[in-house]
């Protein structure tokens, strides 16, 4: 089992071969070891070699005929080959085996999506949602399609009509406030999420969403004044310290706001948000050497984090790096293939 995981890790980072001498070894112990099983067919189909991932995922069916990951491994292996109707068939078996679970139809529903075939791929996340009306990954997946046609109206009824229909599920009643925030409607976004942060104030997410939201329409003492009550109960709690020092920055209390970012980062060094806030201060102090390299540390955590390049756009801009300025906008348009800012930091690189 550890080495199936370990080399379910070195084939995320890329490594095929290693990941598929793991699998043998595991195999060569235990023929009718599944997870090698699978762990062989991705290793093969990441190294090119179509033809035997094929017959490797074919052999984890009938290791186990009944479990439909067996069904969508094999179906990812068909597409990845080209061969997009293989690979539906596959997926509409498994929904016979198992009729139960939403994976094949969540699977199927991204396969038509990625071909453009947008009905049959909002028929099955229909089709998950009504299997699963209380998982917000189908109603998120099914909102998603229709926004990538260009309908926001039927996007936002998608996420309306789940809201009233789980009215207690947190995780479902917040996608329409995600959605609100995703699109910059801010005044909607804050509506919704202050009448979350009231009906769950158990929900920690939530509540600093809603504190982040307080924040960015300058609501500062009310933002102040609810993440305060968080850390009363969590004074180490890495979020709400990074809270506390973007009002801080808002407060122009740049000292402090350094110290509290600080003590966010002692206690998760990995936060790239704490990072890109901990620039910010820097930058407001005038010190655009550190904020550059809390930038840098930020993008390299999370790369796509938008704030973080635009910052060090900027900074490229004010330093006149023109080198840096049109790999950073590269970076941009990569995340946000419609965002301007891109665009135009590419031009003044350029010009």
């Amino acid at each position: 089992e550890a080495q199936v995981e370990l080399g379910q890790i070195i084939l995320a980072g890329g490594q095929g071969q290693d990941a598929k001498d793991r699998a043998l070894s595991v195999l060569q112990t235990d023929p009718k070891n599944l997870e090698g099983q699978l762990l062989l067919s991705n290793a093969d189909a990441l190294l090119g070699n179509s033809q035997d991932a094929r017959k490797e995922a074919q052999a984890a069916m009938e290791l186990a005929p009944s479990d439909v990951r067996t069904y969508v491994n094999l179906a990812i292996i068909e597409e990845k080959a080209g061969a997009a109707d293989d690979a539906i068939a596959v997926l509409k078996k498994a929904q016979q085996v198992d009729g139960s679970t939403i994976v094949p139809r969540m699977a199927l529903g991204d396969l038509f999506e990625r071909h453009n075939r947008w009905a049959e791929s909002q028929a099955e996340f229909r089709s998950a949602v009504a299997l699963a009306p209380r998982d917000p990954k189908p109603i998120s997946a099914l909102a998603a399609v229709y926004l990538k046609q260009g309908d926001h109206t039927s996007a936002e009824k998608v996420l309306t009509d789940a809201k009233q229909q789980a009215p207690d599920e947190p995780a479902i009643c917040r996608l329409l406030g995600d959605y609100y925030l995703a699109q910059g409607k801010l005044s909607e976004a804050l509506s919704e999420f202050g009448i979350l942060a009231a009906r769950y104030q158990q929900d920690l997410p939530i509540r600093k969403t809603y504190i982040q939201l307080l924040i960015m329409n300058r609501r500062l003492d009310e933002a102040a004044q609810l993440n305060d009550a968080i850390l009363v109960g969590a004074p180490q709690d890495p979020e709400s310290l990074i809270l506390r020092g973007q009002i801080q920055i808002a407060e122009n209390q740049l000292d402090e706001s350094i110290v509290t970012l600080r003590q966010a980062l002692k206690l998760d060094p990995a936060n790239a948000m704490g990072h890109y806030q901990l620039g910010v201060a820097f930058q407001k102090k005038g010190q655009s050497q550190q904020a550059e390299g809390e930038w840098r540390t930020a993008v390299r955590l999370r790369p796509t984090l938008q704030q973080a390049w635009s910052a060090l756009g900027t900074n490229a801009v004010q330093q006149s790096d023109w080198r840096s300025l049109e790999g950073i906008a590269s970076q941009l348009r990569k995340i946000s293939p419609t965002s301007i800012e891109g665009y135009l930091f590419d031009a003044t690189a350029k010009f």
